[in-house]
């Protein structure tokens, strides 16, 4: 019995200490339980003597019993040692599934060792010897064995592959609580966050948002427990360990894990996705020289505006703005010098702007302005002399100096039209009369 138990112990360690162990080795993990070396001197004692070491334990020489004493005083020693080294292991693991499996086999080793020395030394008296009662306390820790191997290691195929891609994974991926704490963390999601191995775990999640999106995330994310509500796609933003923000994309999903749900929130950071989104929009509606926006932008303002219903008390002034002359700089100090007074024309125009006027470059020398924040004509007034004063450039180069100045034309949504392309035209007919004019004025569209 003895030897069978031995044999069918053995084979619950080979078989279990491979799977995920952090022990250093598990010859080491073998050694260090009590009742091997208990059997080992128990069954080495029996060839010795040809006979049961407890039940004949006062019958024998002081020689067999002082055998049979070290053996079991070592099997203590090295089932203390056993004992550390779980406990060592339980605490520095931060897999909550692999801190449950060590408390299991801890709680099996400590139940086991204190029913035999309890059987063996203290309860000697009371349970007859050839019980062998004390074997008892050896099934208390193969109970505990099998409930760590079959809750913890031998997991169904789904499950490791579940593991697996949860370990492999190149999003984040974690595993959170109803009160927003991180159970467990792969790691791409503590690289996310700008942690290193497990550093996550038992942290709040919500604590990651950036702060004025962290109320209303954490309102969805009871919400979403509440309903067991399946998320896709949705937007945030991260404020990681560094400082740093991220832009992210974020899906939730429901598992029940130990008879809890969790929350399984799978990130993706899309911060360089976005960037090279809002580079590609200004690359679309912005001019690359000046950095104004560009006739494509200027347009489809023009058409939102268009579309939205007539407010004839806020009148909307397009002016549009053409150098005098700007072909003879290019011409005359090249096109370098031409490029820099396009910069400063623009740098001029943007000064007198307000937060939701359009500043428009729309090719060549030509810019326009919407003013949609102006009430007054008089006011526009003001703002369109000092404009003009200040876009008069003087140039001079090798003897040779060339005075530029402006010419603008306006015309006024929605007394003026509201098509676009019809305000537009009307502004450069206004434009026009101030260049037939002699240039460097203004005029409004005066209908004929």
């Amino acid at each position: 019995m003895l030897i069978l138990l031995f044999g069918l112990n053995l084979l619950f360690y080979i078989r279990l200490v491979p799977i995920h162990w952090r022990l250093p080795n598990w010859t080491l993990y073998v050694l260090c339980n009590s009742f091997f070396i208990y059997y080992i001197g128990t069954i080495i004692y029996y060839f010795l003597t040809r006979v049961d070491p407890v039940r004949d334990y006062y019958e024998h020489t002081l020689a067999h019993k002082g055998i049979y004493s070290i053996s079991t005083m070592i099997a203590l020693l090295y089932s203390c040692m056993y004992v550390f080294l779980l406990f060592k292991a339980w605490r520095r693991s931060q897999d909550f599934t692999n801190k449950k499996r060590y408390a299991i086999l801890l709680l099996g080793i400590v139940l086991q060792t204190l029913w035999i020395y309890s059987v063996l030394y203290i309860f000697d008296d009371i349970f007859p010897t050839e019980w062998n009662i004390q074997y008892m306390g050896i099934f208390l820790d193969l109970i505990c064995i099998r409930i760590a191997i079959i809750r913890y290691d031998f997991l169904p195929a789904y499950e490791k592959r579940f593991k697996i891609l949860f370990d492999s994974s190149p999003f984040g991926i974690f595993m959170v609580d109803y009160k927003g704490i991180i159970k467990e963390s792969n790691l791409n999601g503590n690289k996310l966050l700008g942690f290193a191995n497990n550093e996550a775990n038992h942290t709040s999640i919500i604590n990651y948002f950036i702060p004025e999106r962290r109320d209303s995330y954490w309102a969805f994310h009871q919400s979403s427990f509440v309903n067991k509500r399946v998320e896709r796609n949705q937007e945030g933003k991260l404020l990681v360990k560094s400082g740093e923000q991220l832009d992210i994309i974020f899906d939730c999903d429901f598992l029940e894990v130990e008879q809890e749900d969790l929350m399984v929130v799978i990130i993706r950071d899309i911060t360089e996705q976005k960037s090279a989104e809002a580079q590609i929009y200004y690359l679309a509606y912005h001019d690359i020289l000046t950095g104004l926006f560009n006739r494509s932008y200027f347009i489809d303002s023009l058409n939102k505006l268009s579309a939205e219903p007539i407010q004839t008390a806020t009148p909307i002034y397009l002016m549009l703005l053409d150098l005098d002359h700007f072909k003879t700089i290019n011409d005359t100090f090249g096109h370098p010098t031409g490029d820099l007074l396009l910069k400063k024309i623009a740098a001029v125009l943007s000064s007198y702007s307000e937060e939701h006027d359009i500043v428009t470059r729309l090719g060549g020398d030509e810019f326009v302005i919407l003013f949609t924040s102006i009430q007054r004509r008089e006011d526009l007034i003001v703002i369109v002399e000092h404009i003009l004063k200040d876009s008069c450039i003087s140039y001079c180069s090798n003897s040779k100096s060339i005075h530029i100045t402006s010419s603008i034309g306006i015309s006024v949504f929605p007394t003026d039209g509201t098509d676009p392309s019809l305000l537009l035209k009307k502004a450069d007919i206004a434009l026009y009369q101030s260049k037939a004019q002699g240039r460097n004025n203004y005029h409004f569209y005066i209908s004929s």
